[in-house]
């Protein structure tokens, strides 16, 4: 396709990241994750100091997730929350990732911790309290 024309022609360009970017949410929409984690990490791994801007990490790590591929999503955002200067969003888009995962795969502890910091971080003070509520029900259904 004509993205993939960019992306050939000019591979270490901002068009090319956009290219990639545009690719990976047609490939979400379509539900095929594969290429749409291909699509993102393409960025991710081209300019990662570049991660910090928009939510490339989040949405790679979505794809992932509906790959059943866990323990490569705790990976990516792992190295995602590393980086300098993330947006305050992006970094709450991978907290909410990560709990959904780590519920998944029932790692309870870093679960709450999770939730926690969520109850602590999130922009929105309804949410706050929602990371908060859930974060106490989690304690009182998931662990003795």
């Amino acid at each position: 396709t004509k993205l993939k024309g960019i992306v050939q022609k000019h591979p270490e360009s901002d068009l090319a990241d956009d290219a990639y970017i545009l690719m990976g949410q047609i490939y979400m929409d379509r539900r095929d994750y594969r290429s749409a984690y291909e699509s993102y990490i393409s960025v991710v791994n081209s300019h990662g100091i570049n991660l910090a801007r928009g939510n490339r990490c989040s949405i790679g790590g979505r794809a992932l997730a509906k790959l059943g591929r866990y323990d490569e999503v705790l990976s990516l955002t792992n190295k995602c929350l590393a980086v300098q200067g993330l947006s305050d969003s992006a970094r709450l888009d991978i907290y909410r990732l990560r709990f959904q995962v780590l519920s998944e795969v029932g790692d309870r502890i870093d679960a709450l911790r999770t939730l926690i910091f969520l109850a602590e971080n999130d922009t929105d003070l309804k949410m706050r309290e929602v990371h908060r509520n859930r974060a106490l029900d989690f304690v009182e259904s998931h662990l003795e």
